[in-house]
């Protein structure tokens, strides 16, 4: 099964550089990444990922604000996992082989 959760990840400065890199910022993450393992995003997820925003643009709405939650639908129809989430609607008929099991 794979689950969408509220994880934050901030932006931070990195050394004399001035570059910035990625830093989890919520205990939460750290738990679930030390739990589980993580799911590489494969070509055929990246593939199924074009097809989702294809989709979501040709319904009218905006890819863009969906970007995370396409990435993880197009990840859990690659795998032929259900996707477990709180939000339905946010990945309602976006695509056909796409199982998801909602959690209030």
């Amino acid at each position: 099964m794979l689950k969408t959760s509220r994880t934050g990840l901030a932006l931070h400065p990195d050394g004399d550089e001035g570059h910035s890199v990625f830093r989890a910022d919520l205990p939460g993450l750290k738990g679930a990444t030390s739990t589980f393992d993580p799911i590489p995003v494969g070509t055929s997820a990246a593939q199924i990922y074009g097809a989702l925003a294809v989709s979501v643009r040709a319904a009218g709405r905006d890819p863009r604000p969906r970007r995370f939650d396409l990435l993880i639908a197009s990840v859990a129809v690659s795998l032929d996992l259900p996707l477990v989430t709180r939000n339905e609607s946010d990945f309602s008929g976006i695509h056909p082989a796409l199982q998801l099991l909602s959690v209030p």
